[in-house]
């Protein structure tokens, strides 16, 4: 009698877990940045800021790791230059002495460069459109994929796994007849 009670709450328990796997596997999947604006993050070498070694964003010093979305201007200094992170558009790097008016959206990498260099390493399907003036230079190239990675298929495999496992669990229940271990 105790048996096929323990047994019924183990099969509970184990329908439960495996409710609670999918619900938080297909929140993983179905959660998509697309509805949020882009944003771009600078980073650099130089964490202290000195007249002589300095990022700027529309004309504010800043520390590495500094997030901003589309429509900054990026100045370095002649000691300092910066790398662009653009998530899944790519990423750009400012020498020194670089002046950048960058815009951004879904597939496209805009802007002026007013002085400097800028190399831009776009991802595929993604148009560039810098433009220079001046001594300012651009060299672009492609980056050999996407940093967005897909969690489609580890989230299923997951999935599959802890539900063949259950399935193991329910379909092969051990025979131990004793119910404690102190009698």
């Amino acid at each position: 009698m105790i048996k096929k009670q323990f047994s019924g709450l183990r099969s509970v328990v184990a329908v439960c877990l495996l409710f609670s796997v999918f619900l938080t596997s297909s929140m993983v999947v179905l959660a998509k940045s697309g509805n949020q604006p882009l944003s771009a993050e600078i980073t650099f070498s130089n964490n202290i800021q000195t007249e002589d070694s300095s990022v700027k964003l529309n004309g504010e010093s800043i520390v590495s790791g500094r997030t901003f979305f589309s429509g900054g201007l990026i100045s370095t200094s002649a000691n300092s230059g910066a790398t662009v992170n653009l998530g899944k558009l790519g990423y750009l790097t400012l020498a020194p002495n670089t002046v950048l008016n960058l815009e951004f959206s879904e597939n496209k990498i805009a802007g002026t460069v007013s002085a400097g260099n800028v190399d831009v390493f776009n991802t595929e399907n993604v148009e560039v459109n810098l433009e220079t003036a001046g001594n300012a230079s651009v060299k672009s190239g492609k980056q050999s994929g996407s940093n967005s990675g897909n969690v489609v298929v580890p989230a299923i495999i997951f999935a599959a796994i802890v539900g063949g496992v259950i399935i193991y669990t329910l379909t092969n229940g051990d025979n131990d007849t004793s119910i404690s271990t102190v009698r």
